[in-house]
């Protein structure tokens, strides 16, 4: 079998238990460039190994292609189109600690804001009310970014004000409510768009009406973050990214629910469970990022200096 038919069923595969697999599509047919026109059954560990060390695979993805490419293989050798391939030898990947990002309510403001300006460009594929309906969903539900880029039409439930947020990564789906703003403004959002009656039809599309690709998405809140000036100073540190709207829902709840003196005991199961999680240590990341939970502690240390902690957008005296 030729790889880059062995490439094309491969991915043909993958697409029918319901992944998109663009990203990884695109990686196997560099990799199809690389080695040529070839069969499956010739590919040697070296010309893996080299296509590996090109540029093309940074540190950022590079075991990530690894072991695509490691799969790849398996389900072809499973198959019987070729030999078991040794792959070459993969480095230790060294783990980073990494600190989410915890907007506060005045960069969010500061974000939506700017959508406008940000998307104002022709060739801009999304258009700033799209984007903007889309950040404000992703934090209000504490969703990841590909579960609400997945969300089709019939996923959205504004009658019963549910929505049925699916999970690529494991395979299943749960359903999570929301409040009467929200659904208002998802109302007059689809009142708005010709978003076609399908309801496979993707809920948030671009300006031809297919799904918005993440890689796409990435870039443009990157131009938003930088138009909106939100952001660290440190360049050697991770900028806000639109995975952190997830630890941010999370973090501000929580911080609400201390103030209100709600009993965390019984609020963080829910919460857990409202996020897609599981077990007893699912939300403990984000309770370690609420400054109110320490509020105690600091009264004790420092009575004078506790009142930023009722409201950190409020600088401090």
């Amino acid at each position: 079998m030729k790889l880059a038919e062995s490439i094309a069923a491969y991915v043909l595969y993958k697409q029918s238990g319901g992944l998109r697999y663009n990203q990884a599509e695109r990686h196997f047919w560099r990799f199809s460039k690389h080695v040529g026109d070839t069969t499956i059954s010739e590919i040697t560990t070296q010309q893996v190994a080299s296509y590996l060390r090109d540029p093309v695979n940074n540190s950022a993805n590079w075991h990530a292609n690894y072991l695509r490419l490691q799969k790849f293989f398996f389900y072809w050798t499973c198959r019987g189109e070729m030999m078991s391939l040794l792959m070459p030898p993969r480095p230790k990947r060294s783990r980073l600690t990494y600190c989410p990002y915890i907007y506060s309510l005045n960069e969010i403001h500061r974000i939506l804001e700017a959508t406008e300006s940000s998307q104002a460009r022709a060739n801009c594929l999304v258009d700033a009310r799209t984007l903007r309906t889309y950040l404000i969903l992703l934090y209000a539900t504490g969703a990841r970014p590909c579960e609400v880029l997945d969300l089709r039409k019939g996923d959205v439930d504004l009658k019963r004000s549910l929505l049925t947020i699916s999970n690529r990564r494991f395979s299943r789906s749960r359903e999570v409510p929301i409040g009467d703003e929200l659904r208002t403004l998802l109302s007059n959002f689809v009142d708005d768009k010709s978003t076609g009656e399908a309801q496979d039809h993707p809920f948030f599309a671009d300006k031809a009406g297919k799904f918005i690709e993440p890689s796409q998405l990435t870039y443009s809140f990157g131009r938003l973050r930088k138009i909106a000036n939100v952001g660290t100073l440190d360049k050697n540190a991770t900028q806000p990214r639109l995975l952190d709207f997830k630890p941010t829902f999370a973090v501000h709840r929580i911080r609400a629910w201390i103030l209100e003196g709600a009993s965390l005991n019984r609020m963080l199961p829910a919460l857990a469970t409202y996020l897609g999680q599981s077990g007893l240590g699912a939300t403990d990341k984000y309770l370690d990022l609420t400054p109110e939970r320490f509020s105690d502690h600091i009264a004790i240390l420092s009575p004078k200096d506790v009142n930023w902690l009722c409201n950190p957008d409020t600088p401090s005296k």
